[in-house]
């Protein structure tokens, strides 16, 4: 098979695989972000979505630069169990991925954070707002002093995630709010 897909390649096709795996001990968005993040950049890695709540990556990648048994081990180096569930999905398993992710009507905030002084503080966000109706991702750098939301415009809204935040005892304000035939907007959250 190594030897037909290098033909492909030396042919101008591009040749990917894909694999889906377990994976188990993420508790937090923060742990998605993290394993989307580190392989993502992954030299072959073409795309990877990870589900916290399905505990599953699907991962696109090119099999001559990188296998499968190595995207498990690089996982497994960030601390998590990991499982193959399936190799070259069958095309209703991929599709059923990219439904759960194009047919979601979303809108995202970009939120630019100041004051949080260890992770803990992004672990707080991250925990509480992730699991509010209508939140489908959140991921809050401490470093770059920012965070982004995506949720869905018709089970909460940038208002309500705002209080929230304010809740915890952090000044918030509107930044900027992209989606689908919405307007534009923006949230600051100063602390």
């Amino acid at each position: 098979t190594k030897e037909i897909a290098l033909e492909l390649q030396t042919l101008g096709y591009s040749v990917e695989s894909v694999v889906q795996i377990r994976v188990d001990g993420m508790h937090w968005q923060s742990c998605v972000q993290s394993i989307q993040g580190q392989i993502g950049e992954l030299q072959g890695v073409s795309h990877i979505q990870v589900s916290l709540q399905d505990k599953a990556a699907l991962i696109v990648f090119q099999p001559l630069l990188v296998t499968h048994e190595e995207l498990r081990d690089k996982i497994e180096d960030m601390g998590f169990d990991t499982a193959l569930l399936s190799e070259d999905p069958s095309v209703e398993d991929l599709s059923f991925w990219q439904k759960k992710e194009v047919d979601a009507s979303t809108q995202t905030v970009t939120i630019l954070i100041g004051g949080m002084t260890c992770s803990s503080c992004v672990q707080t966000i991250e925990g509480r707002i992730s699991q509010m109706t209508g939140v489908r991702f959140i991921a809050v750098s401490l470093e770059a002093e920012k965070g982004t939301i995506t949720f869905d415009p018709y089970l909460t809204e940038p208002e309500q995630l705002r209080a929230a935040i304010e809740d915890m005892g952090i000044h918030t304000g509107i930044l900027t709010l992209t989606g689908k035939n919405y307007p534009v907007a923006s949230l600051v959250i100063f602390h």
